[in-house]
């Protein structure tokens, strides 16, 4: 059996830019630069918050991307901190400094070497895991390139070695549904099976499984039902992939993780701005479910 051939370059994933995303890039290009061009705006980063920031993967051509955006951090005063640290500081009210935590939704393969580059930068993710996809040499899996309609090239994912080989360095493992499924779509008895399933194939291997993270991550991929079976199974967190930073102790621990969605091929000045915008939009609010889901 031919060994298939695995997108290696983001480049390879992506199609060429429509007159849309033209568009888009320059209208980010220039709001960018205008907001740059503010005091007020860029003291935003200095905000005290505990900020949320997942990706997918990074490869080998986002790698220096990925870099700069850590050194950036760096740079500004930000202060990195484990994922967990994160959801107690938002539940405790504990949020004194510019705080940032990483995390990345799917388990792609190349997540291994984003693990190491955040090791080099002293920084720590959650790595939210589809148990369908982890260890199969036999089958490639496309829920990546299936979500974005994307699928120049198929995507590989991590073994269960590679997530061994994450927790040692001391990142967290997370689930994520077993097999990527829309949760707003399934009855009680789906979701318990898709999210049981997942958090029992994780712990065997890697311990206590303690946050969740939705596959899709919008509030219209979830319900107050999937809410209530991920809390009932044992989470102590659970996160969304809705835009937003937390600036205010949480009214209890079963709070709305916001997290904002970067990717690493984005110039570094369009991810700034995008950060910049959430802290600056960013209330008291941002930790409830209130408006969000029917409940």
């Amino acid at each position: 059996m031919t060994e298939p051939q695995y997108a290696l370059r983001y480049a390879e994933l992506v199609p060429p830019l429509s007159m849309r995303g033209y568009l888009r890039h320059g209208a980010l290009t220039l709001l960018a630069a205008i907001n740059n061009n503010f005091p007020n705006k860029r003291a935003l980063f200095a905000k005290n918050r505990v900020h949320f920031i997942y990706l997918h993967y990074v490869f080998q051509d986002e790698e220096v991307g990925f870099e700069a955006l850590l050194d950036w951090l760096c740079q500004t005063g930000h202060q990195f901190i484990s994922y967990s640290e994160a959801v107690e500081r938002v539940a405790s009210g504990q949020i004194d400094n510019p705080y940032v935590c990483f995390s990345f939704d799917d388990g792609v393969a190349n997540c291994l070497t984003a693990g190491k580059i955040l090791q080099r930068f002293g920084a720590k993710s959650c790595f939210f895991l589809n148990t369908s996809a982890l260890g199969d040499t036999n089958q490639v899996h496309n829920m990546l390139m299936t979500r974005t309609q994307y699928g120049r090239l198929p995507v590989q994912y991590l073994s269960w070695a590679d997530v061994a080989a994450l927790q040692e360095m001391g990142h967290e493992i997370g689930g994520h549904t077993h097999s990527h499924v829309e949760m707003s779509q399934l009855s009680r008895e789906e979701l318990e099976a898709e999210i049981y399933l997942n958090k029992e194939l994780l712990e065997a291997r890697f311990g206590p499984i303690k946050h969740f993270a939705w596959p899709f991550g919008r509030m219209q991929s979830f319900s107050s039902t999937a809410r209530d079976v991920v809390f009932r199974a044992g989470y102590e967190s659970c996160a969304s992939a809705e835009r937003g930073t937390h600036v205010a102790k949480a009214d209890n621990s079963h709070f709305c993780i916001h997290r904002d969605g970067v990717v690493a091929a984005w110039p570094l000045s369009h991810t700034r701005y995008l950060l910049m915008q959430s802290i600056a939009q960013s209330t008291a609010e941002t930790n409830s479910w209130k408006g969000l889901l029917n409940s």
